[in-house]
């Protein structure tokens, strides 16, 4: 964006919030709101709508510095969101003006009452003692949260309780802004009231509310504009796309119609399916048996960056054929002929894994510490290279291994790694080796660290809203906040992946497994092969 237009931006602003040409990445790659653009003014409630994943929680913790802008500037009044050379770092005095509630209410918990945690809200604001208490129960009963409930750990809470709660949590902050991330789910219509009641007075006050919503009809009466977001940008939203008000008798005859439509369309849909399958159809599906390949066949043509390109066996074999050979490397040639394998085999594969770039930069910044110990000689001080080259090169031959890795994490789903231990190993189960355990144990591992890594960035964004951190990165302080909290969570992530597993059956012994699908390697998986022996030869002959 060029000066002048910042410059007329900020002259434009009064109390308003501007979002000017903001270009949003998503944390799995790809564009997630590009070139939008929007005004949002004091005194005025706001409503987002839109399909789900089209950025609308993105666009709110944008405006709340949860996450980075790839291009364009927000403005709240005449200041800037971010400042700093490159916006290396958020404007405090802003953030204090905000107050935001994510989705999952659930997922912000730090401390173990409803009271600890509205106090806990108020904590960046350095409010006097005395006055504390009477600003903790004002917002709970505004929240409509009951007064009993405050001794209360959060987590025992209903989910409109949370919500309450979450509430309650920004009201004691008294803040210019409210950036509400579905707030009416999970309350009654009592709630609704309730929460319609409290941004009817928030606005009666000057403030603003941007409000992510899927179900604009129990708050379109206050909204004083309707955006959608579509297709990466912001838009007014159309007549049509607004709720009508319906009597309930209306309502429910319109309700029956349309199931009515529904089912006859579909009937006779099925009818012209049925009718255009033919003997040929049916034995070519019958002699693949392998709705595993069909899938693999399907998906084929979005190229072969997904799950079902490869046989996991194929993978873990040449995987393992090539850190092989490059642990039995000892040189600087040896590590850059290795570094040219990686990123030849990797290179390819950067959409995969390239959400890991914090930890890449985390291992390469130990490593290089771990490096400039090696090499410390004391008496007199000094660092000398021959006693760090050794680890030098150890390092950068596990880094590089690490890296090689990564693609896996994308290129084998759980259940397809769980079915190819099974088939692989399963003969041992002859001799009373439990093999079902350790595939199951195997696939849960699996299934359990995109899980961390998501809840651990959660906790990461709830911790810089509630503390009001300016920084990119999260303090110690906050971190020490968080630890607690993330672990009780992922406790409570297993107990509920355990409970889903034993609802649906798993772990009772069959002695006869019946498999949807087996694993076959097929051409892609011999391509995959012969280059994970080129590789090998290369190495070996450096």
């Amino acid at each position: 964006m060029e000066a002048k237009d910042v410059a007329a931006m900020k002259e434009q602003s009064g109390g308003e919030v501007r979002i000017f040409h903001i270009r949003i990445a998503a944390e799995t790659g790809g564009i997630l709101l590009n070139d939008a653009s929007a005004v949002f003014r004091s005194g005025t409630i706001t409503l987002l709508i839109g399909r789900n994943g089209a950025g609308k929680s993105t666009l709110l913790e944008s405006m709340a510095g949860l996450r980075e802008l790839a291009a364009g500037v927000i403005y709240y009044g005449q200041d800037s969101l971010w400042r700093g050379k490159r916006n290396s770092k958020l404007n405090r005095d802003v953030l204090l003006q905000l107050g935001i509630s994510m989705q999952q209410s659930q997922s912000q918990w730090f401390k173990s009452t409803a009271y600890e945690e509205i106090a806990y809200s108020l904590k960046p604001y350095s409010v006097a003692r005395e006055i504390q208490s009477d600003l903790i129960t004002s917002a709970a009963n505004s929240a409509g949260l009951d007064p009993d409930l405050l001794e209360r750990d959060p987590w025992s809470l209903s989910g409109g309780q949370q919500r309450r709660l979450a509430l309650a949590c920004l009201l004691v902050c008294s803040p210019a802004w409210l950036l509400l991330d579905e707030p009416t789910a999970g309350l009654d219509e009592t709630g609704k009231r309730r929460l319609a009641e409290v941004l009817a007075f928030h606005k009666g006050k000057g403030g603003g509310a941007v409000i992510a919503t899927h179900e604009p009809e129990a708050l379109l009466e206050l909204a004083d504009q309707v955006l959608v977001l579509d297709g990466g940008t912001i838009r007014a939203a159309e007549a049509s796309e607004l709720p009508r008000r319906e009597e309930p008798a209306a309502m429910a005859e319109r309700l029956a119609a349309a199931w009515h439509n529904k089912h006859q369309h579909q009937q006779q849909i099925l009818q012209g399916q049925l009718s255009s399958i033919n003997g040929a159809s049916i034995s070519l599906i019958q002699n693949r048996g392998d709705a595993g390949q069909v899938l693999a066949k399907d998906t084929a043509q979005a190229g072969w960056l997904h799950p079902h390109a490869f046989d996991p066996r194929v993978l873990m074999a040449a995987y393992l054929m090539i850190t092989s050979c490059m642990l039995a490397l000892g040189t600087w040639r040896g590590i850059a002929a290795a570094g040219a394998v990686t990123l030849a085999l990797a290179g390819p594969c950067w959409p995969l894994f390239k959400h890991w770039i914090p930890v890449i930069r985390g291992v390469s910044l130990l490593s290089v510490v771990l490096i400039v110990i090696a090499g410390l000689q004391f008496g007199p001080l000094a660092f000398q290279w021959s006693g760090a080259e050794a680890t030098a090169i150890t390092l950068s031959r596990l880094f590089l291994m690490m890296v090689l890795g990564m693609p896996l994490l994308g290129l084998v789903t759980p259940f397809r790694l769980q079915r190819a231990l099974d088939q692989t190993f399963g003969w041992l189960t002859r001799f009373g080796v439990p093999v079902a355990a350790f595939t199951m144990l195997i696939s849960l591992i699996f299934r359990f660290i995109p899980l961390l890594m998501e809840e651990w960035g959660r906790f990461r964004r709830v911790a810089k809203a509630r503390g009001k951190v300016a920084s990119k990165g999260v303090p110690l302080s906050q971190m020490k906040v968080m630890l607690l909290p993330y672990m009780r969570s992922i406790l409570r992530l297993a107990e509920n992946m355990a409970d889903a597993l034993e609802a649906r059956g798993f772990g009772v012994q069959r002695k006869k497994p019946v498999y949807g699908f087996r694993l076959r390697p097929g051409r892609s998986d011999l391509w995959l092969l012969l280059a994970a022996l080129g590789a090998c030869a290369v190495l070996l002959l450096v």
